[in-house]
């Protein structure tokens, strides 16, 4: 046997052992940096049953009953399968997933003098951007829509030339790359580019063209506006401003507008607590009260939003501050 055979066998190199524990702190560090990307706190939410014929019903709530509420959610957008609500006492964009799962904040920063901002609406902005309407500030800002941004760019609309900005700004909704912006101030929806440029006035506030706005929605080049104080949808051409009429039906307070299912039109009534599914003319399809449909009754809905990828709808709830989430089909 030679002696080779016979050495002893030899002992781990301590600079094999650093670099060994070295690649484990780093597999270590990544399994956080995965763990804290992924969403948490979803909820369980139901379907309809099998043998259902109902056209809404009750899918869940977020956050859970065990769960601290949202300070005052009142705006709220879906972009893929991420929400965005305007959580306005606390002066934040909340994002969630569309189970509710947690996926960080924005903060709206607030207006120079401002002690905080007050979001009160949110719209989605290409792929990347989210506007916001700051009552506080009484302002309109593009923010970046990645709650990890360290620096996030805000572009404030109209600043260029105040004399153009919104001085009162109460809903926002984006078509393309332009924003409409509801101007409590003169009672006009106004314009803007997408790096905050004013372009146009689109519906003037004279006479019963002006209405004061508490939900805007652009879809199809149609401008809808709900009239919070006379209690009517009003409907405009987007491009030229001109007056489409009213929806057929009153409501008592109408306040935030989201598309609907099958290209229609979802209407928040604050006051009577419901949710209003109508055609693109306003003609009533569906309703969604809260008990009647097998969940919590609606307390004080502010806004609506329809996610296509789970057919469900989602409804900010300001008393109850969490988001109340019906699944909605059309007659079988």
């Amino acid at each position: 046997m030679s002696e080779d055979q016979t050495r002893a066998p030899r002992g781990i190199r301590p600079r094999t052992l650093l670099v060994a524990m070295a690649a484990l702190v780093l597999v270590v560090g990544i399994v956080a940096a995965v763990l804290l990307l992924v969403p948490r706190d979803g909820v369980d939410l139901a379907g309809f049953s099998r043998e259902s014929t109902a056209t809404v019903s009750f899918a869940g709530s977020f956050p859970a009953e065990d769960q601290s509420a949202l300070l005052n959610p009142l705006g709220i957008a879906v972009r893929a399968n991420t929400l965005y609500v305007a959580e306005s006492d606390a002066g934040r964009v909340r994002l969630f997933g569309l189970r509710g799962e947690d996926m960080g904040s924005i903060a709206v920063p607030p207006r120079d003098g401002a002690l905080s901002a007050y979001p009160s609406d949110v719209a989605t902005l290409g792929a990347d951007k989210i506007v916001v309407v700051d009552n506080a500030g009484e302002r309109v800002v593009v923010l970046d829509a990645d709650p990890g941004a360290e620096s996030p760019a805000v572009i404030v609309l109209g600043a260029a030339d105040l004399a153009t900005a919104p001085q009162q700004p109460s809903a926002v909704a984006v078509e393309g790359e332009i924003i409409f912006v509801a101007d409590g101030a003169d009672l006009s929806i106004k314009a803007y580019s997408a790096d905050g440029r004013y372009l146009r006035t689109v519906v003037a506030g004279a006479g019963e063209q002006g209405a004061f706005s508490g939900g805007l929605l652009v879809a199809g080049g149609v401008l809808y506006a709900t009239d919070s104080n006379a209690g009517r949808v009003a409907v405009f051409d987007a491009s030229t401003g001109a007056s489409k009429g009213t929806f057929p039906e009153p409501f008592a307070l109408p306040r935030g507008l989201g598309a609907g299912l099958g290209g229609g039109v979802l209407v928040v009534d604050t006051f009577e607590r419901v949710v209003r599914l109508t055609d693109k003319s306003g003609r009533r399809l569906d309703v969604i009260e809260g008990e009647a449909n097998g969940g919590p009754a609606l307390g004080s809905p502010r806004d609506v939003t329809w996610a296509p990828s789970t057919a469900r709808i989602y409804i900010t709830d300001a008393e109850s501050g969490r988001v109340v989430i019906f699944n909605m089909r059309a007659p079988q």
